[in-house]
């Protein structure tokens, strides 16, 4: 039987996250700015804070020790839940006819 793809390819690594491994910069608290969601979370990236971009804003999440080999994108919330507010609706005065 053969191996889903998933197994075997190699994982994938952006610019941004080869810069950050040869500098390995722990010092400072440094922020990744990125809109790259199909890069793996590398190890040398447990408790960074990463900033995701989502469609119109930049998301911070900090990477844990369960985030590492998944994609950055599963962390990235896209989608709000509809939400739709119930309409107010007019109350009618009866007036009482004399």
């Amino acid at each position: 039987m053969l191996n889903k793809r998933s197994h075997w390819k190699i994982p994938y690594l952006s610019n941004i996250f080869l810069r950050f491994l040869k500098k390995n910069n722990n010092k400072k608290k440094l922020k990744i700015k990125t809109q790259n969601r199909n890069s793996f979370i590398p190890s040398t990236l447990l408790t960074k804070t990463l900033n995701i971009y989502n469609g119109k804003k930049y998301q911070p999440i900090i990477i844990r020790k369960e985030m590492v080999g998944h994609k950055i994108g599963e962390f990235g919330i896209t989608k709000i839940l509809g939400y739709k507010p119930k309409k107010k609706r007019k109350t009618q005065v009866k007036r009482k006819k004399n």
